[in-house]
């Protein structure tokens, strides 16, 4: 899988940089996902004006940016490197972004071809053609051209799902999804102020109808991000206070002022 793996790394980096594989040279408003995640940890969805420049709305202390969120989670790997809110990670990041999707494609690869032999690699009909018989019983109606599947990692997560009726699987699929993100944001907004209003964009956006009509994971990809930074963010404050404990005990052990 890795040797397959590695050239589209490479081929990525070389189109990200041009050919000049400098994938920490700076770029235009490169420090915008550095200044979205650092305030994602702190249950904020705004930015420095400074990093973001003109794509935001707003002119005040802090500015909300029109780009979405989800580019600045493939920044997390780089946040316990060294002057992270001040170095553009953009092109890394995006290579680590394309080359976890390449690496999702293969496992998707290798799983479809053996099941149903190499030819539905390279051939979409073949594929939609061998999900439509490993699941005629579940399906009310055959599946037009779809020729992707999710990699056995993420099947894992709704492996417990597989084992109700359809009706029942997707229900239950939806309502846990649900609850499961209502939780977390009532768990970590950071004020009532932000919780209400977060809730109501769960319970009102019209995404939201869409994710129900279609049977989309969109509860459970907005879930586990904010569940996740949250209680980051919870520890990552506990471990400063540790470490400001100990180095002020270590100040006085020496006989010198913290």
């Amino acid at each position: 899988m890795l040797l397959w793996l590695a050239p589209a790394a490479g081929y990525y980096a070389l189109l990200l940089t041009a050919g000049g594989f400098s994938l920490t040279a700076p770029m235009p408003n490169g420090l915008t996902f550095n200044s979205m995640l650092l305030h994602l940890l702190d249950g904020l969805f705004d930015v420095d004006p400074a990093a973001i420049g003109g794509k935001a709305f707003g002119t005040t202390a802090q500015s909300t940016p029109n780009s979405a969120f989800s580019p600045a989670l493939v920044s997390a790997p780089f946040l316990w490197l060294a002057h992270f809110a001040t170095t553009d990670f953009t092109r890394l990041a995006c290579l680590a972004g394309v080359s976890l999707m390449a690496l999702f494609k293969l496992l998707s690869a290798r799983l479809a071809w053996r099941h149903a032999g190499e030819q539905v690699i390279f051939d979409g009909n073949a594929v939609t053609a061998a999900i439509n018989q490993r699941f005629a019983a579940g399906l009310a109606l055959p599946l037009g051209l779809h020729p992707w599947i999710y990699p056995p990692p993420f099947l894992m997560l709704f492996l417990r799902f597989g084992a109700l009726p359809p009706v029942a699987s997707a229900v239950s699929f939806l309502l846990a999804g649900r609850a499961a993100s209502l939780a977390v944001v009532w768990r970590y907004g950071t004020s009532e102020s932000r919780r209400w209003p977060m809730i109501g964009t769960l319970l009102l956006c019209p995404a939201v109808l869409f994710n129900v009509l279609t049977g989309q994971n969109a509860f459970y990809t907005a879930a586990l991000p904010i569940g996740g930074f949250g209680s980051w963010r919870a520890t990552r404050f506990s471990a400063a206070g540790c470490s400001e404990c100990s180095a002020s005990a270590a100040a006085l052990s020496n006989g010198s002022p913290a």
